[in-house]
């Protein structure tokens, strides 16, 4: 949701053009487009100030993993039924959501997203706007929409001579968020400037009510008295579960997006939060940026070759690295290789296709060599 504007013009009327950026539908991505976006979980950026004439310089912001866009036909996917109105499906590591695009707005009709062996389709009512067309400096738009997902739990269990018979868990979000385009000016990326840049401001306000189904009533007082059927989860006991659960729940999302003209997606997303001190950050980038923005006062001396490499490479270093993790991604961010390393030594890496992979070496938590390995 960027778009940088021209600062520079020969008279006060260019300028005015220029500061008359719109972007509209046709800046949305369309069936076969694809898009690369990296993840910066540390940005040491400030998101600036509102109106135009911004400068924003985020060419600092660093790939640590990258995530692959796919514009698709929903009717190619399997659960399409469920969004009979979709024109359009965006895949990418955080499952596939569902769009209705039009020449006046985007919309967001639901997700489905798959951990594990656990898969949701979850669907939006009545549909979330995502974007409003046409969009300029000061266009502003409000969205209201809610979801309700339910889980099978199978809690049946005796704590205290108390039986505890669950069935199912249902969350229910009511979501309102307000868009505002706030800002326009000229964006530098780590991949590229763009002179003419369109921010919007999102502040989202979601609340999370978690219900649960008892088949037969539950007494145990003092602490438990829950009805058979549908009823607000009490406090207490998903507390059990999770310390930071609750009956209802309630946050807001703060996002500052950049657009741009023939994008087809937001240039730069930031999370901030309540300081506008930024989270995390969600950028256009490419596989030749991943791990060029790590701190070199961070990095030990490592040697990984043959680079190229058939499968099998060697590791040295100066420093011990025993008990460290090799850690092998591929460019979409998925862990194809991990083992614990001795201090110098050979690693056969599995069979992997041809391409760019990215490896890392950690101590803990703590990154202290990052680089590219090509298998061929």
């Amino acid at each position: 949701m960027k778009k940088y504007f021209y600062t520079m013009g020969l008279s006060l009327l260019s300028a005015s053009i220029m500061f008359a950026q719109t972007i509209t539908s046709s800046d949305f991505g369309n069936v076969g487009d694809q898009v690369y976006m990296g993840m910066d979980q540390t940005p040491g950026v400030s998101v600036g100030a509102s109106g135009s004439g911004q400068t924003w310089d985020f060419s600092s912001l660093n790939t640590e993993t990258l995530d692959t866009l796919f514009f698709l036909n929903p009717t190619t996917l399997p659960n399409s039924s469920n969004y009979p109105t979709a024109n359009l499906a965006i895949a990418s590591n955080e499952g596939v959501f569902f769009f209705e695009k039009t020449s006046s707005a985007v919309y967001n009709l639901g997700f489905y997203f798959a951990f594990g062996p656990i898969a949701s389709d979850v669907q939006y009512n009545p549909p979330f706007k995502y974007l409003e067309f046409p969009a300029s400096l000061s266009t502003s738009f409000s969205t209201q929409s809610s979801f309700a997902e339910t889980s099978y739990l199978g809690v049946d269990t005796n704590i205290l001579t108390c039986q505890i018979t669950i069935d199912s868990a249902m969350l229910v979000r009511h979501t309102n968020m307000l868009v505002t385009f706030d800002a326009s000016g000229s964006l530098q990326l780590p991949t590229g400037t763009y002179s003419s840049v369109l921010r919007a401001y999102s502040e989202e306000q979601t609340r999370d009510s978690v219900f649960i189904f008892a088949p037969n009533p539950i007494n145990c007082p003092p602490f438990l008295n829950i009805p058979s059927g549908w009823s607000l989860a009490p406090d207490f006991l998903l507390q059990l579960i999770n310390p930071n659960l609750a009956g209802v729940m309630l946050d807001t999302n703060r996002i500052y997006t950049w657009y741009a003209n023939g994008e087809k997606f937001g240039l730069c997303a930031i999370d901030v939060n309540h300081s506008n001190a930024p989270i995390s950050a969600r950028f256009k980038s490419d596989a030749s940026q991943i791990g060029l923005g790590m701190a070199e006062e961070s990095m030990i001396a490592v040697s990984v070759f043959p680079n190229p490499t058939e499968g099998m490479i060697s590791i040295q270093s100066e420093t011990n690295l025993a008990n460290h993790t090799f850690r092998l991604t591929d460019l979409q961010g998925r862990i194809v290789f991990t083992t614990i390393m001795q201090s110098m030594q050979q690693i056969q890496l599995p069979l992997l296709p041809t391409g760019l992979y990215v490896y890392e070496i950690t101590d803990g938590d703590r990154v202290v060599n990052r680089g590219k390995i090509a298998v061929k």
